[in-house]
């Protein structure tokens, strides 16, 4: 009886202990997941030796506006790019779009002049939030592109951006891409990166920048634990080239249902295209 009481004390204890220690180490990699990365990558295109720097940033799910937003806005403009987009999911509820407003406009005034392009999530579409994030990019000097494009001129080089619907809860023109002007260089702007294969094979040969994913935001042992619809198992997060299209997937900023990511850090991404 003694010896079996023993028994269940131990057992107790080892479970108790293990749960404590699953504790622990989900907190710490809690922590380290929560500090803001920059990811960077270079592609070469040409031998002109122009560097064009794109500054991309994704999926803000803004519920608040303070340090950390901050600190992402003066990160940005410490890398001084010649570019910046934005791909999508920036708010989920129309109550959100005073920080929304608040972010926008200290993206604006750190960045002065610095052209911003932008496309739309499915939380704009999803949340009924697009109306609030129109009026608050056009009140800063932000190009949101649904289904159109822009030209411009940027250290003598001719670029062409394209920004297409969502993928999952709009209507994106794929076509547009076949009556695209003559540039330098195309961008696309996308949120669900599964659309870049699309793009891929109808000939788009250029650079293609998606979110959306938020690369996995909970991971264990470096594998995702859930990814939504239109983040394909190959391409949700990082680089890849698929054919002459290459497409950039950014992990986001902001987190939705769960407000935690683990093995997959909030992060900025910085391309230098070499033309």
């Amino acid at each position: 009886m003694v010896l079996s009481v023993r028994r269940k004390r131990l057992v107790v204890t080892i479970v108790a202990g293990l749960l404590l220690c699953a504790i622990l180490v989900l907190v710490l990699a809690m922590c380290s997941s929560s500090s803001l990365v920059v990811m960077r990558y270079t592609v070469r295109l040409g031998s002109r030796g122009i560097v064009l720097r794109i500054v991309q940033l994704s999926d803000l799910h803004l519920r608040g506006f303070g340090d950390f937003e901050k600190s992402v806005v003066e990160k940005v403009a410490e890398l001084r790019p010649d570019i910046v987009v934005l791909t999508g999911d920036y708010i989920e509820d129309p109550k959100h779009g005073k920080h929304l407003e608040k972010f926008v406009s200290l993206l604006r005034k750190e960045l002065g002049s610095v052209p911003i392009y932008a496309v739309i999530g499915n939380w704009e579409l999803q949340g009924s939030t697009l109306n609030i994030v129109e009026k608050i990019f056009a009140r800063y000097g932000i190009e949101l592109l649904i289904n159109d494009y822009r030209t411009v001129v940027v250290k003598g080089l001719r670029i062409v951006i394209v920004g297409f619907d969502d993928y999952l809860w709009g209507v994106p023109n794929a076509s547009l891409i076949r009556s695209l002007p003559r540039a330098d260089l195309y961008i696309a702007l996308i949120h669900e990166p599964v659309f870049a294969k699309t793009l891929s094979e109808l000939g788009f040969r250029g650079i293609v920048f998606a979110g959306h994913c938020h690369g996995g935001q909970v991971k264990v042992f470096g594998y995702p634990l859930f990814l939504p619809r239109g983040c394909p198992r190959d391409l949700y997060e990082g680089m890849h080239r698929l054919g002459d299209t290459v497409l950039i997937v950014s992990r986001g900023i902001g987190t939705t249902i769960l407000p935690l990511r683990i093995g997959t850090n909030p992060e900025i991404v910085v391309l230098d295209i070499v033309v």
